[in-house]
């Protein structure tokens, strides 16, 4: 899948791919488990232990695995997850569980790239509502999904442990605003 009107790196497009249970996910998982988002790293493993873990996860229909290639070599510079958490198998809600750029990648629209896929395909499949739990120090994360319309929609105290606080935020797509 490509998504139009962003260009990068400057000379070309950045292509954005949903992974199929074909696809090897181990460059996304390198990349997945290689960034800082700001919230414990026993937080991300457990939600991603492994690549297996992953790719059976896939399989099952239960998460959706993007990446953002520029490179041309194959290793993905951005990746981003959305998981259908089993209160929402009927498919109305989704979580945006991770976005996440290679640092020299950076402020160069990848991440709005990728949110704007998740958000083109959540749309296409008829999800209502898209939600991201985002940590408070994680200015930068608050700023891109504010930019693609998500608004706060709650503020939960100690969601990462003691005094790491996250804004849930969310973005209805349509439909009874679920």
């Amino acid at each position: 899948m490509e998504v139009e009107g962003l260009s990068y790196p400057p000379s070309g497009e950045v292509r954005v791919r949903r992974l199929s249970e074909e696809d090897d996910l181990t460059p996304a998982f390198r990349l997945m488990m290689s960034l800082d988002y700001g919230v414990p790293e026993e937080a991300v493993t457990a939600l991603f232990p492994s690549p297996s873990a992953v790719q059976a996860r896939v399989k099952m229909g239960l998460v959706s695995v993007y990446v953002a290639e520029a490179d041309g070599d194959g290793e993905p510079v951005g990746v981003a997850v959305v998981i259908s958490t089993p209160q929402s198998y009927n498919r109305d809600q989704r979580v945006v569980a991770l976005v996440g750029v290679r640092p020299g990648h950076r402020r160069r629209g990848v991440g709005t790239t990728l949110l704007r896929a998740v958000i083109e395909d959540s749309r296409r499949e008829g999800v209502k509502k898209l939600v991201a739990q985002v940590p408070v120090q994680n200015k930068a994360s608050a700023a891109l999904f504010l930019k693609n319309d998500f608004r706060f929609e709650s503020y939960l105290r100690d969601a990462y442990g003691m005094g790491r606080d996250s804004y849930v935020m969310a973005l209805r797509l349509g439909g009874d605003g679920a």
